[in-house]
Formats: C-alpha cells, sequence, structure tokens
C-alpha cells in the first residue's frame, strides 16, 4: 500500500495473519485505505496515532506509528499504552507516554514524535 502512497489508517493486529509455510505476515482486511483528502481517522482508538487524536491530515507515518505499537504488542503481548486504556489514552498517545517493555530500537524509532 505505501508504495502506491496508500495508507492503511487503521490497522490493528487482527488484521494479519502468519503463514507459517512462508514465513511472512499477511494483510487480510483492506477496508480502510485512504487518498490525500481524509483528515478525521475512523477506527480503533487504542491503536491511533497522535495524528488521529489530533485530527491532524494523515499520512503514511500515521500507520508506521501503529505497526511500532503493533510490533510491540507481538514481542511483548502489552500495547504500549495498555496502561492508560481505562484513563486518558489521547493524551497518552499525544504526549509518547509509552511503556516500552521490549528494548529494541527499532520499536523505539517507531514511536519517536512524528507531528
Amino acid at each position: 500500500l505505501h508504495s502506491q502512497n496508500i495508507a492503511h489508517t487503521d490497522l490493528k493486529p487482527e488484521q494479519f495473519i502468519y503463514l507459517l509455510d512462508k514465513k511472512e505476515f499477511k494483510m487480510i482486511d483492506f477496508d480502510f485505505g485512504f487518498t490525500d483528502k481524509i483528515y478525521y481517522p475512523g477506527g480503533t482508538k487504542e491503536w491511533f496515532s497522535p495524528e488521529d487524536f489530533l485530527k491532524y491530515k494523515q499520512s503514511l507515518k500515521t500507520d508506521i506509528f501503529t505497526l511500532g505499537e503493533m510490533i510491540h504488542f507481538i514481542l511483548t503481548k502489552e500495547h504500549p499504552f495498555q496502561h492508560h486504556f481505562d484513563g486518558d489514552l489521547e493524551q497518552a498517545v499525544i504526549n509518547r507516554k509509552y511503556k516500552i517493555l521490549a528494548e529494541e530500537e527499532l520499536i523505539s524509532k517507531m514511536l519517536e514524535p512524528i507531528i
């Protein structure tokens, strides 16, 4: 999608399967791609990026932020903002108050400020 300048903007782990024989992940849900005209998201708040909560124009970086959340979730079985699910998730994501349980440089880079 990104190679065609299309962002999904509603990524979440349930939309991927892992093919054991090919040792690769495949996306199985393509219901929410966008053009450059979308500014306000629909979707799943637990996987929002700061741009989503701030209602900024979405970009490919929106998906990259969510992929960082998802990689953390896959590696640790915990969402990096899970400790804010009962409180102010929006402010935690905007201010990047995440709890990194895996010390992976990739995850840290993907969750760096993008706005």
